[in-house]
């Protein structure tokens, strides 16, 4: 409704392509994954308050997902981990401000003591954030102007 109120109003018209833009890989560290094997069928993902928790089948590619709206890049999952875990991911807060130009993210700590995400993906799960390059899909503008009156 609210693309066809768009494209009715401000005459918006768009298309999607895929870019090669920065991107996160997520792999495991050199100390190996620290993920322990699942004991139950209960299937759940958890986001907020600087915490990912995420407990079904293919956990690792899920997180992936989840980290992909934390970092404000796409991750790609590179572990090869594919199975059932419990993961519990915490961090402390950070500043974030990304770029939507060049994808960069910068980051200040706040006052609150703890881990960053990266550090905090490694030392809990024993995974990491390389950055890369990759295939992103955008979407492209092609025309919009001035809204129509009532």
């Amino acid at each position: 409704m609210v693309q066809a109120l768009l494209a009715d109003r401000f005459k918006l018209v768009t298309h999607t392509e895929t870019r090669e833009l920065p991107i996160y890989l997520l792999v495991v560290s050199k100390d190996g994954p620290k993920l322990g094997a699942l004991q139950t069928s209960e299937n759940f993902v958890n986001t907020g308050n600087h915490r990912i928790q995420v407990q079904m089948s293919n956990s690792v590619a899920v997180l992936a997902e989840e980290l992909s709206e934390v970092v404000g890049r796409d991750v790609v999952d590179k572990t090869g981990i594919a199975g059932r875990y419990k993961l519990d991911l915490n961090w402390a807060a950070d500043d974030q401000s990304v770029s939507s130009i060049t994808g960069s993210v910068s980051v200040v700590p706040t006052a609150d003591t703890g881990p960053s995400i990266f550090t905090a993906l490694q030392e809990q799960l024993g995974l990491k954030l390389e950055p890369g390059k990759g295939p992103v899909e955008v979407m492209v503008v092609d025309h919009v102007q001035l809204p129509t009156e009532n």
